[in-house]
Formats: C-alpha cells, sequence, structure tokens
C-alpha cells in the first residue's frame, strides 16, 4: 500500500483530504514543517502533499530538503498565494503537481492515484509508470537513489541511444544536486 504523508496547518483540510485517501493509501498527517520532516524521515512516502505555508521549516524550505535527501517519490504542493519565485522554486525542486487553494479534494485525490500509478496500474505518465515498476520490484522511495534511478529510466526510455557514463550519469547528477 502507498504511503502518503500530508503535511498542512489547516486540520479541516487535512481531515477531509485524510478521509478521501485513507481507504486506498497509508495516510499520515502534520501540521508543520518539523512534524513533517521528522515523519519523512522515519517512514518515507510516496507522495507528499504539502502546504507552502508550514510554520518551521516552511514548504520550499521543506522541499528543498526532500529533495536532497530523497525522502518522498512525488510531491504536490498546495497553497493560497503563488508567485513567479514560487513557480521556479517548483520547477527547480521537480515537483509534479501544484494546486490552488481552495482546491478539489476528489480532483486531488485522483492526482494522488494518478501519481501512485492509478488503481487499476494503468497511466500515461512515463514518471508514474516508472516509479510503479521499481515499487513493485521492492524499491523503495525513501531511500537514496530511487529518484536517481528514474530519473535515468525515463531519459533511456526518451533517447535509448544515451550513453549512459557519459551523458545519463552528468545529467542526472544536475536534476537532482
Amino acid at each position: 500500500m502507498h504511503r502518503i504523508v500530508i503535511a498542512d496547518q489547516s486540520g479541516e483540510f487535512c481531515a477531509i483530504l485524510s478521509g478521501a485517501l485513507r481507504s486506498r493509501f497509508l495516510v499520515e498527517v502534520c501540521m508543520d514543517g518539523s512534524q513533517a520532516l521528522s515523519l519523512l524521515r522515519e517512514t518515507g512516502a510516496d507522495v507528499l502533499i504539502l502546504d507552502l505555508m508550514l510554520q518551521g521549516p516552511d514548504g520550499l524550505e521543506l522541499l528543498k530538503i526532500v529533495r536532497q535527501e530523497e525522502l518522498a517519490a512525488s510531491v504536490i504542493v498546495t497553497s493560497l498565494f503563488y508567485s513567479d519565485y514560487i513557480a521556479r522554486a517548483l520547477a527547480r525542486y521537480q515537483v509534479d503537481y501544484a494546486a490552488a487553494k481552495p482546491c478539489s479534494i476528489p480532483g486531488l485525490a485522483r492526482h494522488v492515484e494518478e501519481l501512485c500509478g492509478g488503481l487499476s496500474g494503468d497511466t500515461a505518465d512515463p514518471r508514474c509508470a516508472v516509479s510503479g515498476v521499481l515499487l513493485a520490484l521492492g524499491f523503495q522511495t525513501h531511500r537514496k537513489g530511487f529518484r536517481l534511478i528514474r530519473e535515468s529510466i525515463l531519459m533511456l526510455i526518451q533517447e535509448p541511444s544515451l550513453q549512459v557514463t557519459k551523458t545519463v550519469y552528468p545529467d542526472v547528477g544536475k536534476r537532482c544536486n
């Protein structure tokens, strides 16, 4: 069963979203950046649903740590506020989906399902498909290297003739810091 971590200051939002996801996923909820970081380090996550307006580290700082330490395979960001700076940061940290609050809970749940490979396992997104195969092979998303392997495979799917040591390794190193 896929593990979902919801980090959001709104107890009501957490309760509604976790209620929509609990029948299909293991859901953990926390309400500040420090709790989220501890939870992610302890358990990892297949999907992190992250509000940018968190106390102590805020959402962007937490996102930076999550990507550096490979604590979650996929990230969905929610926020009341977006700017050009935030849009660039979300792209830099390879956020899978961003939703402006208030957002549709059923829509958000559908995105979580898509990121986890869909309930039927069918997905048009190669990133989701590769993640699903790696998970089926026993790779754990919170382990170092999950993102590196996934990005390498995605590059080779797009261009099978790439040289692994001369092209793929350096490019993946840049993408994943």
